[in-house]
């Protein structure tokens, strides 16, 4: 009778250790994932060194 209690409450304790590891590594692949991606774009712009000598005229 111990050991099938015993059995019953190692089953039960692993079965929650594993549980709470998954949930601790989705929480960890969200917020990695929420920090790597970006919502839009970067857009470069190219803009002429000497824009101001030539009135603020972008020749790109």
């Amino acid at each position: 009778m111990k050991s099938k209690l015993s059995w019953k409450f190692k089953r039960i304790a692993s079965i929650f250790v594993l549980a709470f590891m998954l949930g601790i590594s989705n929480v960890i692949l969200e917020e990695t994932r929420m920090v790597e991606q970006r919502k839009e774009p970067m857009e470069l712009q190219h803009k002429n060194p000497d824009a101001d000598a030539l009135g603020g005229q972008d020749l790109w």
